[in-house]
């Protein structure tokens, strides 16, 4: 899994931290992995946060509460993919999900992500469905930030 936009030293460029802000808080299921050092991420028993720790991963869920949910984010650092660290996020979510008695779990994933969803155990849906997506057009100006479409308001005219 990836970030949407990345520094050299692999840490994500915030786009509108107060959206994302917004977006975390509504989200139904919330899961962040943080690690003191990279090497230190398994072998850690005590568990870290924001305070104690770097955040390393991330993923979240928005649901109904009652009947199915959708995976919008499952993100790993760079430096740490491929180490399990996005596959224990997505089985936690999946966990916290499962114990409020939500079974129809989607997750909304790019091409290049689709494998990694089914290695964990997601397949094709048996209705067909497709995502689609709804922007605006016109004079808006849209910016991509990875499978985010971000709309810039026009400028004011004074």
């Amino acid at each position: 899994m990836t970030f949407p936009n990345t520094t050299p030293d692999g840490h994500v460029e915030p786009v509108d931290v107060t959206k994302l802000k917004k977006a975390v808080s509504h989200s139904s299921v919330v899961v962040s992995v943080f690690a003191k050092t990279e090497d230190e991420w398994y072998n850690r028993m005590v568990p870290l946060n924001a305070l104690s720790g770097e955040l390393v991963g991330f993923g979240r869920a928005v649901c109904d509460g009652a009947l199915t949910a959708s995976i919008y984010d499952v993100m790993v650092i760079p430096s740490l993919q491929g180490r399990g660290i996005g596959r224990m996020i997505l089985q936690r979510i999946i966990r916290l999900l499962t114990n409020k008695g939500i079974y129809d779990i989607a997750a909304l994933c790019s091409d290049q992500e689709m494998d990694f969803f089914k290695a964990c155990g997601f397949g094709d849906d048996m209705l067909g469905s497709t995502t689609m997506m709804y922007t605006r057009s016109g004079n808006d100006m849209v910016i991509s930030a990875g499978r985010k479409l971000l709309m810039v308001p026009p400028l004011r005219k004074l």
